[in-house]
């Protein structure tokens, strides 16, 4: 949709006349600058008459705040006389523009679209603005804080300091008293008082090194006692142990019977007397059901020396008679005898097979 057009520009001669003026006049923003540089000066007076101090306002903290609020009031100003001055600039060359400018609708909507991006950016400076405010005025107080704990931590200090100080010079002072109430008692020229200190310290330092060698004969006697309780603990495990087996053999020989021991020798030596007509040397017992005789016997073929022979028998588990017998040297054949033996009883079968195997040696 068109908008209005400007047709001629002479009737608007008037307004070239004020564009001349404003052209020619000192810009407003020049102006701004000077009143908001003399606000800033006044206000930076004021506070160090208030504070009584010669600081640059920027590094009071009282003076955050009314900083703040004047520069507020200067960008609002500013803000204010800029879209002003900016509206009737733009209005006016506008107006003296040859050919004339014509504005259809999609420029204002173009120019609606621009101005809601503008504001959205606006909008983010601010709350930029708001949180760079909350920060400052936090840091600010911070440091304030600080400031004042450092100084109370540093009096503190330093009347901590002063009141060492003062004990230093009592406790000086209190020495030196005592020095010269020695020196008014003392009999000692000081030659004589370092003489008798020497000795002395000589003296504590023999008796310590006396005691260090009784400590390390100490330690030597503790070890050596100690070795000696170890020895009788074990000789009185020796000793309950021998004194067991006396009490038992005590015990046994408090039981024996004569008679049964007339017995075993008798039976003992006739033992002796057969195995040595037999030939036996030793019968070993395998298991339940081997055993292994040794015949130590004079052979025909070696008339000058003993031999010996093994003689390898197995017994039958159920009637413990003989089963079959075996020589293992294989010099004598015992297979006939075997077959003897197995015929007879339990109690015959063994015997026979030892007597008739020893003869056979000899034989």
């Amino acid at each position: 949709m068109p908008g209005e057009q400007v047709h001629s520009s002479e009737q608007f001669e008037d307004f070239r006349t004020l564009l001349r003026e404003i052209n020619s006049e000192e810009p407003f923003t020049d102006k701004l600058k000077d009143e908001s540089a003399q606000k800033a000066s006044s206000i930076s007076k004021g506070l160090n008459a208030l504070d009584g101090s010669n600081s640059v306002i920027d590094d009071h903290p009282k003076s955050f705040s009314m900083v703040l609020d004047f520069y507020k009031e200067h960008f609002a100003k500013l803000k204010f006389n800029y879209l002003e001055q900016e509206t009737k600039d733009r209005f006016l060359k506008s107006l003296l523009k040859d050919p004339s400018l014509v504005i259809e609708q999609a420029d204002n909507w173009e120019l609606d679209r621009q101005n809601r991006e503008e504001k959205h950016k606006l909008k983010d400076g601010k709350l930029e603005t708001i949180t760079l405010q909350r920060e400052i005025t936090t840091v600010g107080k911070t440091l304030h804080d600080g400031a004042h704990l450092a100084i109370t931590d540093l009096k503190h200090k330093v009347e901590k300091t002063e009141s060492v100080f003062t004990e230093i010079n009592e406790m000086e002072a209190e020495l030196t008293k005592m020095s010269e109430e020695a020196d008014k008692h003392s009999k000692l020229t000081v030659e004589e008082a370092k003489s008798i200190i020497d000795q002395q310290s000589d003296d504590f330092q023999n008796i310590s090194n006396e005691m260090e060698k009784r400590r390390d004969t100490i330690s030597e006697l503790s070890w050596k006692i100690e070795n000696l309780e170890h020895e009788i603990e074990q000789l009185e495990a020796q000793k309950y142990t021998a004194e067991a087996y006396a009490a038992d053999a005590v015990r046994m020989a408090n039981k024996r019977d004569p008679t049964v021991e007339d017995l075993t020798k008798w039976y003992l030596s006739i033992v002796a007397v057969c195995n040595n007509l037999y030939g036996l040397q030793d019968i070993q017992i395998i298991s339940k059901t081997e055993i292994l005789a040794i015949f130590n016997v004079r052979h025909p073929a070696f008339p000058d020396s003993n031999k010996i022979f093994h003689l390898n028998v197995l017994l039958d588990p159920a009637s413990g008679s003989v089963e079959n017998a075996e020589s293992i040297d294989q010099e004598v054949e015992v297979q006939d005898i075997v077959d003897i033996a197995k015929r007879l009883e339990r109690q015959d079968s063994l015997t026979y097979l030892l007597q008739s195997v020893g003869a056979r040696i000899r034989s």
